[in-house]
C-alpha cells in the first residue's frame, strides 16, 4: 500500500472540524435484498452514522472512509455532507517548494513506490502529479513528452507491427485481447483496424457455444450439473453465473424443467380488497414506501395494483408533478425563471441548474439561456491587459470582502482561473495585503494623533 508522504518544504496546516458526535445511535433500514437504504434516512442521521463508524474504525480522511465503507462514502458525496463529518486533513503547501525540490522528491517518491507511469503516480499522488505537470517537471522525472512518444505506424509494415506486438506481449506478460487493450489501447487499436488481431497470437478466450446442435435433455442435463457444482438454487444465481445459459433456458421455455418452478398467484380469484390487503402485508414485511420499490420488490403485483387502479389506494406518496413545458411560450418561460430565480437568490447558470434541473434543460433546448439575467456571462479576458484584470479583481475582492485565494475561487472561479493562468495571484494579493498594512498605520497614526490632542483633565482637590 502506498504512502502519502510530506513535501520536502512547506508547512501542513489543519482544518478545523467540528468533533464527532459522541454516544449517538443511527440505525439504517435494510431492504428485503439486504442493501441500506439511505433514501429513508435524513442528512442528519447519516452525519451521526458517518461520525460513528469513523469512530469505531479510527478513520480520520476521505481515503480511509471510502475504503472501508464506499456506500457511505458515495451517500456523503452525493448529498454534500463532507463538510460536516469532521474529516482531519492535511494540505501540503507547494508555493514555497522549488522546481528542484519538486523533482528530487517526486523521484524519491517513485523509487520507493515502484512508480514507473504517469497514470501510476496520478493514482499514488494526484496532488503531486498536478504539480509537475502545472510547472511542466514531467520530463525531468523521466516522463516523456507525450507528444514525441506518438509512434510511426504509417511507416512500419504488417509484419513490423505484428512483430512488435509480439515484443509488447513477452515483456508485459499479456496473453489476451483485453489485457492487450488495457495495457497499450494505441497499439490494440493499429492491430484491430489493420485486421491483424488474429496474427499476434491471443489466447483462445471463452468459446462460443454452438446451441443449435444440442437438444432440449442435453441443455437441461448441462444446466443441472452446472447449478449441483456452483450450488446454485435460484434463478438470480443463475444468471449471475452464466447469463447466456439461462437466456437459452428462458427462450426455450425450459426453466421449470431445470427445477425452477414459475409461481403463479390465483389474481383472477382475488378481489380488489383482498389484493390491497396483500399489498400492504408485502410492503409492511419488506419496509416499502414507494412505487418504485414496490415495482423492484415484485413487479408482477406492481402490475396488478396499476392495471385494477389500485395504486392510490395502497397509500403511496404523490409523484412529483410533471411541468409540460410544451404548452408555454418562450416569454413565460423565462418571466417564470426570473421570478424563480429572485425567490431562490439565483444569480448564475450552475446555480439554477442545481436548483430545478427541468427548468434549465428547458431554457437550453430553446436556447433562451441567453435572454435569462445571469451574473457569470463571458468576459473579455482576451482584450484586458494584466493590469486591467488587476484592477478589477481587487474591485471584486473589495465589493465582496474576500481575504483569501480559496475564498476568491468560490465565489468567481472564472476569475481566479485567469489570475493563475496569467500568473496575477501573488500580485493580487499581495496588493491587498499592503493596502490592509497602509489602512492599520493610518489608523494607528489617526489614534495617537487625537490621542495628544485631547488635554487631559486635571482634578482640583
Amino acid at each position: 500500500m502506498r504512502k502519502m508522504q510530506k513535501p520536502p518544504v512547506g508547512k501542513t496546516r489543519e482544518k478545523k472540524q467540528e468533533p464527532l458526535a459522541e454516544g449517538l445511535q443511527v440505525v439504517v433500514p435494510i431492504d428485503s435484498q439486504g442493501r441500506r437504504t439511505w433514501s429513508r434516512i435524513s442528512d442528519k442521521d447519516i452525519v451521526r452514522f458517518a461520525q460513528k463508524t469513523m469512530r469505531e474504525g479510527k478513520i480520520t480522511g476521505k481515503g480511509e472512509l471510502r475504503k472501508a465503507d464506499l456506500g457511505l462514502y458515495d451517500v456523503l458525496r452525493k448529498r454534500g455532507l463532507f463538510g460536516k463529518v469532521g474529516f482531519k486533513e492535511k494540505r501540503r503547501s507547494w508555493r514555497s517548494v522549488s522546481d528542484e525540490e519538486v523533482v528530487d522528491f517526486a523521484r524519491k517518491f517513485m523509487e520507493e513506490n515502484g512508480i514507473t507511469g504517469r497514470k501510476e503516480l496520478e493514482k499514488a499522488d494526484s496532488g503531486l502529479y498536478l504539480v509537475l505537470r502545472t510547472r511542466e517537471l514531467l520530463e525531468r522525472i523521466g516522463f516523456a513528452d507525450k507528444k514525441r512518444r506518438k509512434r510511426p505506424w504509417k511507416d512500419m509494415r504488417d509484419d513490423e507491427v505484428v512483430e512488435y506486438a509480439k515484443k509488447v506481449m513477452r515483456e508485459k506478460k499479456v496473453t489476451g485481447r483485453k489485457e492487450m487493450c488495457k495495457t497499450d489501447s494505441g497499439l490494440y487499436e493499429i492491430l484491430r483496424i489493420r485486421g491483424l488481431v488474429n496474427e499476434v497470437g491471443f489466447e483462445e478466450e471463452r468459446k462460443k457455444r454452438d446451441w443449435k446442435d444440442m437438444s432440449d435433455g442435453e441443455v437441461v442435463v448441462l444446466t443441472r450439473k452446472l447449478m449441483e457444482e456452483k450450488g446454485i438454487s435460484g434463478r438470480h444465481e443463475l444468471v449471475k453465473a452464466d447469463s447466456g445459459l439461462y437466456n437459452l433456458l428462458r427462450r426455450r421455455r425450459l426453466l421449470d424443467k431445470v427445477g425452477f418452478e414459475k409461481k403463479q398467484r390465483p389474481w383472477k380469484d382475488l378481489s380488489d380488497e383482498e389484493i390491497v390487503r396483500f399489498a400492504w402485508k408485502a410492503m409492511k414485511e419488506k419496509e416499502i414506501t414507494g412505487r418504485h420499490e414496490l415495482e423492484k420488490a415484485d413487479r408482477r403485483l406492481y402490475q396488478v395494483l396499476l392495471k385494477r387502479g389500485l395504486l392510490d389506494r395502497v397509500g403511496f406518496e404523490e409523484k412529483k408533478k410533471t411541468r409540460t413545458w410544451k404548452n408555454i411560450s418562450d416569454k413565460d418561460i423565462i418571466e417564470f425563471a426570473q421570478k424563480f430565480m429572485e425567490e431562490k437568490g439565483i444569480s448564475r447558470r450552475r446555480e439554477l441548474r442545481r436548483a430545478d434541473s427541468g427548468l434549465y434543460d428547458v431554457l437550453r433546448k430553446r436556447g433562451l439561456l441567453g435572454k435569462v439575467r445571469f451574473d457569470d456571462k463571458l468576459r473579455p479576458w482576451k482584450g484586458m491587459g494584466d493590469e486591467e484584470v488587476i484592477e478589477f479583481a481587487q474591485e471584486v475582492i473589495v465589493e465582496k470582502e474576500i481575504s483569501k485565494r480559496v475564498d476568491l475561487s468560490k465565489a468567481d472561479s472564472g476569475l481566479y482561473k485567469i489570475l493563475r493562468e496569467r500568473g496575477l495571484l501573488d500580485r493580487v494579493f499581495s496588493n491587498i495585503e499592503k493596502q490592509r498594512t497602509d489602512h492599520a498605520r493610518d489608523a494607528v497614526i489617526d489614534a495617537l494623533t487625537k490621542f495628544s490632542n485631547e488635554k487631559p483633565e486635571v482634578e482640583v482637590a
